[in-house]
């Protein structure tokens, strides 16, 4: 069973007016522009410059509504113009695409470097208000957040989760050690969302939130990612292949002079000794050929 999506928007205003802080602008001041149409405007200007910017929410169901548009477009505005950074939930799945798409943009065969995207201005999100706003459209009862002091420096906060629908034990979310009792509450309430937005469905709209942008990105990530791995593949079969040929040439006699086996030649023959004739006694030492003939007859010799 497919479970229904959910978008929950973040409450722009606050931030809004936690980014005019981090600037040193003034407060941004609403203004009704049409009580038929239920429209609101904001303003926002700068010490710095005479100019003011105006923000039109247009015609909503309720003035809050319209309200909450205008300061989105707002602090849209001054994201790009002032190079503010805002860590929500957008923030980290957008980097990881426009990583993913950078991919595809270089050849295979040089070495890619994932170098974090830096930014000028850091603004944080309050997390609380926004897990509250979740919690109020979800069948779960969520606990308050408690914090411990371990010491003046470290802190730690958890809270507690029950599911109406599921007859599961609770779910204990325990945030991670911070400096301040304000920031392990963030990071607990953080902790939880994260935890229940794969649960049921949640689509979080926040600052970084640009559903055509980050659609394409992902498309490009993933043809990156089939790319690599296609040319993973490919690797794999060369390196097969060079295995097999090295296996066959390991069966087979090298030919070339590098491997040639030498020849065992023989030794060569003794020399010859020298004939000594050995002499015969009864002539005077004198050579077989030089003996003389002796002819036997019947009753007589003759030399």
């Amino acid at each position: 069973m497919v479970t229904p999506l959910i978008r929950v928007s973040i409450p722009f205003k606050p931030l809004l007016k936690k980014i005019t802080q981090y600037l040193q602008f003034p407060e941004p001041q609403y203004t009704v522009l049409s009580f038929q149409q239920l429209s609101v405007f904001v303003t926002v200007t700068s010490d710095c410059e005479p100019e003011e910017y105006v923000y039109v929410g247009g015609a909503s169901t309720n003035l809050e509504e319209s309200g909450e548009k205008a300061a989105r477009m707002a602090i849209t505005d001054l994201i790009e113009n002032f190079d503010i950074y805002i860590p929500d939930f957008t923030a980290a799945k957008k980097q990881a695409y426009e990583r993913g798409k950078g991919l595809s943009r270089i050849p295979l065969v040089e070495e890619f470097e994932c170098n974090e995207i830096r930014h000028s201005h850091s603004v944080s999100l309050d997390m609380a208000p926004i897990l509250m706003i979740i919690t109020e459209k979800l069948p779960i009862n969520c606990g308050s957040i408690v914090t411990l002091e371990h010491t003046p420096s470290n802190f730690t906060s958890w809270l507690t989760i029950n599911h109406r629908n599921v007859g599961d034990e609770p779910t204990y979310i325990v945030g991670d050690i911070a400096p301040s009792a304000i920031a392990s509450q963030q990071n607990v309430a953080h902790k939880a969302i994260k935890y229940l937005m794969p649960i049921y469905n949640i689509e979080i709209i926040d600052a970084n939130y640009a559903p055509a942008e980050v659609k394409f990105s992902a498309l490009m990530c993933d043809y990156a990612k089939k790319k690599f791995e296609n040319f993973g593949k490919h690797l794999l079969e060369i390196k097969d292949s060079q295995i097999l040929n090295s296996d066959e040439e390991d069966c087979t006699t090298p030919k070339g002079a590098t491997y040639s086996i030498p020849l065992l030649k023989c030794p060569p023959p003794p020399p010859k000794k020298r004939r000594t004739d050995i002499p015969i006694c009864g002539y005077g030492g004198m050579h077989p050929t030089q003996r003389p003939h002796v002819r036997e007859e019947a009753g007589s010799m003759s030399v």
